[in-house]
């Protein structure tokens, strides 16, 4: 009875290992997982060097890659910048550079603070694939600093509760393309201007609150002339899996942003952030080492 015990928990171990790798487990992704991504696909490379790094978690690779080659497809052509917002470790931003074939295309990650989580992918996958140092930056600084332009695409997983209305904020003042994954939905949405509460709204009254406050805002990006889609990345990676994908109508780019209302304080900085941030995550990383270990 042992024996037959102790086989079954072996074999009940065996298939889980093997046969069911759930996508949406928050666990990280360890060399041992390598053996999972056996195949010669872009997927399969990059998902074995995230594996090597020891620092992403299952569900964001996941949901990473879900969003990234959603996001390729749709605005393939006619955004050459790429700048996440809220960025973490930052990998969507590296999907997004590795999918584009051409080399063209450049990325900007920002956040307020930088996780040794982005330190470590930068060194894993830029050893990888050496075309990605020059085309990528990462810096730490609040996204109501950041001064957009219309061939930048903004991008966002995840961006908590108002975090979600100020990137489409600032997409919407300066026409930029916005792809964006809400979560965290509260009852007063700061992308209504004015602070009403979105129980009153009849989104909200209709689909419920999280669907109403998403409903609300593709219904304030197609005021402002924006052609919206909405997908739905797989259930089993993530409950929050309702993606945004907005592009501003030919007709529009030309519109004075005079003639939109404020939505969100316009930010103050220069148009250009890389005049003023060309450090790489690694030099930054080692300037704060050089600063704590001066006090």
């Amino acid at each position: 009875g042992l024996l037959v015990l102790g086989l079954l928990g072996v074999a009940g171990s065996f298939r889980e290992s093997h046969i069911s790798f759930n996508p949406g487990s928050r666990t990280k992704l360890m060399k041992k997982d390598i053996e999972h991504f056996r195949g010669s696909s872009l997927f399969d490379e990059l998902a074995r060097e995230v594996c090597t790094a020891e620092c992403v978690p299952r569900k964001e690779f996941y949901e990473s890659w879900e969003v990234a080659r959603r996001v390729h497809k749709t605005f393939k052509y006619g955004s050459t910048r790429v700048v996440d917002l809220a960025a973490g470790h930052g990998l969507l931003s590296y999907m997004l550079l590795l999918l584009d074939s051409n080399n063209t295309r450049t990325a900007l990650c920002v956040d307020t603070n930088m996780p040794w989580s982005a330190v470590k992918l930068h060194q894993v996958l830029t050893a990888r694939w050496p075309q990605l140092a020059p085309r990528h930056r990462y810096v730490t600084g609040s996204m109501e600093d950041l001064v957009s332009n219309e061939p930048s695409l903004l991008v966002s997983v995840h961006a908590c509760g108002g975090l979600t209305d100020l990137v489409l904020s600032l997409a919407i003042n300066a026409s930029s393309p916005v792809a964006i994954v809400p979560c965290c939905h509260t009852r007063v949405s700061r992308f209504l201007g004015d602070g009403r509460v979105l129980t009153r709204s009849r989104f909200v009254d209709r689909l419920g609150l999280a669907d109403g406050i998403d409903a609300h805002r593709e219904s304030i990006l197609k005021e402002y002339g924006y052609q919206v889609m909405t997908e739905l990345i797989p259930m089993e990676i993530t409950a929050k899996n309702r993606l945004i994908m907005a592009s501003p109508r030919i007709e529009v780019l030309g519109e004075s942003k005079t003639s939109l209302r404020d939505i969100w304080p316009r930010p103050r900085l220069p148009p250009s952030p890389w005049s003023r941030f060309k450090t790489s995550p690694v030099s930054i990383l080692e300037e704060t080492e050089q600063q704590n270990s001066c006090r």
